[in-house]
């Protein structure tokens, strides 16, 4: 097995799948390591309890019940279509019945999926993607094809296949971005982040993702599910509510929780830049990303120092150094092109 072969089949079980990598899963199912990592993965699903169905109305739970009947169906067609000695009871089927409570509806996106490779063998569709740049300054909006909006940061960059969303909401991040997203019980909402994968349906929250650097995930409404990809392997990270936030160190693979505050997300959005604890380090970044300006320290000792402030959208540059240099007790020199700045 390759070492993507669970982020296929996670993307399997979202209904994501491009035709391509639909026929890479069949390849993969076809082999009972590749039926032991689909099973496995659905136990993994099951015991996050992410999305609780039982939660919802009394319609939802209808239409649930009417998914499940639909995907016995589906499912029996498939594997009768592909190996008639499988008969009524063949991998999938009984996967389906030891997993079906919480996980119906994505299990029945998935299963669509499986029977309709038969019938898509002959299509070869190269994907396409739509990208979004922010080169630098305040946060730009971009709304996507669904309706979700996102707040991009300065220095960041995003991408999503042109099949978007019918395709599946999956989405690439590099860098910072802000998103509310339209809510799709369909259509899971993914963000892949580097080995980083968060997930949500419909809800608001913050991504800082800059590459080697601590990634963060905030929440200001609704539930978010973050998960580590690794080859082979899949690590629930965090289930994340308003007013939470995780921390994850891609060097060490150690992920911590805490608090935040959510009127400092929204803050950020509309502009703001709001420095809570942050070390010059970090702060330097989005200093750099906001001006265009290359940030430098005169020793590491200062790079350590922590910070906090919060500085309104249309604050100069030197009006912002001037009030971290009294918190960090730092001095600064601004290059005659006043595109270097080393802080000393």
């Amino acid at each position: 097995m390759g070492e993507n072969t669970l982020y296929l089949l996670e993307k399997f079980l979202d209904g994501h799948c491009t035709p391509d990598e639909q026929r890479e899963v069949k390849g993969i199912l076809d082999t009972g390591r590749g039926r032991m990592l689909l099973d496995e993965l659905i136990r993994q699903r099951q015991a996050a309890e992410w999305e609780n169905p039982g939660a919802e109305s009394a319609e939802l739970q209808k239409k649930i019940r009417q998914n499940m009947q639909e995907m016995h169906h589906r499912i029996s067609r498939y594997e009768k279509a592909s190996d008639p000695a499988r008969g009524k009871t063949g991998f999938l089927q009984r996967r389906l019945f030891r997993h079906a409570a919480v996980w119906a509806g994505i299990i029945l996106v998935s299963c669509v999926a499986i029977w309709q490779l038969s019938n898509r063998s002959g299509q070869s569709d190269l994907i396409q993607y739509v990208e979004h740049h922010n080169p630098q300054g305040p946060p730009r909006l971009f709304e996507l094809p669904d309706g979700t909006r996102v707040y991009l940061a300065g220095g960041s960059h995003l991408k999503y296949p042109d099949s978007y969303p019918a395709g599946g909401r999956d989405i690439e991040l590099y860098g910072e971005a802000f998103f509310d997203v339209m809510r799709d019980e369909k259509h899971p909402f993914s963000i892949r982040t580097g080995p980083m994968l968060t997930r949500v349906l419909g809800t608001s929250f913050k991504v800082t993702a800059y590459q080697g650097r601590e990634q963060e995930v905030a929440v200001a409404t609704g539930k978010v599910s973050v998960s580590r990809i690794i080859e082979n392997e899949v690590t629930e990270l965090a289930m994340l509510v308003p007013g939470r936030k995780m921390v994850y160190d891609p060097q060490t693979g150690k992920a911590e929780q805490g608090n935040t505050d959510i009127n400092s997300i929204e803050q950020w959005k509309t502009g703001e830049l709001v420095f809570a604890d942050m070390e010059m380090a970090d702060v330097a970044l989005a200093l750099e990303n906001r001006f265009g300006v290359t940030l430098r320290f005169a020793g590491q000792d200062k790079a350590k120092n922590v910070v906090s402030g919060s500085f309104a959208a249309a604050e100069p540059l030197t009006g912002i150094l001037d009030m971290l240099g009294l918190v960090g007790k730092f001095s600064y020199e601004i290059s005659a092109d006043k595109k270097v700045i080393v802080i000393r």
